[in-house]
């Protein structure tokens, strides 16, 4: 693949970014429900993710080739590197395996938070929505690879019990909710509490979304401090958003 092409997948990577982060999504939680701002916006921050995860495959596989991006315009951090632990290509491909699978996680959330209006709207009717089955199917997947790869990655001597907790928290948390979502969708169940089961899918992936650009933008000795900051600016609001809406149950 020719170095411009390579550039542009970058240049569309970062503007999807930026445009689903810092402005679709502030719009879709500013704008009250139901009405076509939230809508419009939800929508765009939801095609921005799908950018933003297919352009980032493609430059996974633009790293397997040891492809050399021209990006004038912009000075990213490098993500801490996975592909140089062993000199061999299958570890290299190993590592675009755990950066995909990661890629897929956020992915996930962002279309299966926007589809489960559809979802429930298939089960109120007894129909099973083969779209989301396969969307799970393929999150669970991306669960194992997830954890195989980062096992192959990290040396004998990094196999710390400190690890062999971590790592599979980590893929706990989309495997439990990616096997909650294909439970209830090959059953016919409608999911519960759609508006808090929505607003939860898409806030965590936007808290993603800010974490991967404090990783790539920030300077670096404020990196963590920085995704830190970013999680916990989308986490907060939305422990308070579920606390209010259950407050308002009955």
């Amino acid at each position: 693949m020719d170095n411009w092409l390579v550039s542009f997948e970058l240049a569309v990577h970062v503007a999807a970014g930026y445009i689903g982060a810092l402005l679709a999504f502030p719009l879709a939680i500013g704008a009250r429900k139901g009405t076509s701002w939230h809508r419009i916006s939800g929508r765009v921050f939801v095609g921005a993710f799908v950018i933003i995860c297919l352009t980032g495959y493609l430059l996974d596989l633009d790293e397997i080739f040891d492809l050399v991006v021209s990006r004038p315009w912009a000075k990213l951090n490098q993500v801490p590197d996975l592909y140089n632990v062993a000199s061999t290509l299958s570890f290299r491909e190993i590592g675009v395996m755990a950066t995909a699978a990661t890629n897929t996680f956020a992915l996930y959330l962002a279309l299966s938070g926007w589809r489960v209006w559809s979802r429930r709207d298939a089960a109120r009717v007894s129909k099973i929505s083969w779209l989301d089955v396969v969307l799970s199917l393929v999150e669970l997947a991306a669960c194992c690879i997830f954890v195989i790869a980062f096992w192959q990655i990290i040396p004998d001597k990094g196999k710390s019990s400190l690890y062999l907790i971590v790592v599979p928290l980590i893929a706990a948390v989309p495997l439990l909710d990616a096997g909650n979502d294909l439970w209830q969708t090959l059953s016919c169940r409608s999911p519960q509490h759609c508006w808090i089961q929505h607003a939860r899918k898409l806030a965590m992936a936007e808290a993603g979304l800010l974490a991967a650009i404090a990783l790539r933008c920030a300077p670096e000795q404020y990196v963590l401090a920085s995704m830190v900051a970013s999680v916990l600016l989308i986490a907060l609001p939305m422990l308070l958003f579920v606390r209010h809406r259950l407050s308002r149950r009955p």
